[in-house]
């Protein structure tokens, strides 16, 4: 099972950014929030719900990627909690730096990996 190429990463993660953001925008034009706290309070749910349920993002269905577990299987909720909880770490990003295998804290620490769909 080979993880999905740096490319697509980078593509799932610039669509998924941009979604989050637009989302948190117009949520802020009718609760004013805090920007920070709008994007933390829209890119959980996103990440969590879409990787959850349907094993991918917005993003991810653009590129045909999703996500599993490290053995293939059905990422578990903790899993993906995990995985969303740790892309807050604002140097999470850079973490792809320097590795010959496109995998981000949130991957490593949650034992996923981002593959593409007709893979396994």
């Amino acid at each position: 099972m080979n993880s999905a190429r740096a490319s697509k990463r980078l593509i799932n993660s610039f669509v998924d950014t941009i979604i989050t953001l637009a989302i948190a925008y117009f949520i802020g034009l009718i609760i004013p929030l805090n920007s920070n706290v709008l994007k933390i309070a829209v890119a959980l749910p996103y990440y969590i719900l879409m990787e959850f349920y349907i094993g991918r993002t917005i993003g991810k269905m653009c590129t045909k990627t999703k996500v599993v577990m490290a053995d293939g299987t059905k990422p578990t909720f903790n899993a993906i909690l995990a995985r969303s909880v740790i892309r807050l770490i604002p140097f999470d990003p850079l973490s792809f730096l320097g590795s010959n295998n496109p995998n981000g804290w949130h991957d490593k620490w949650s034992n996923t990996v981002v593959i593409e769909e007709n893979t396994i």
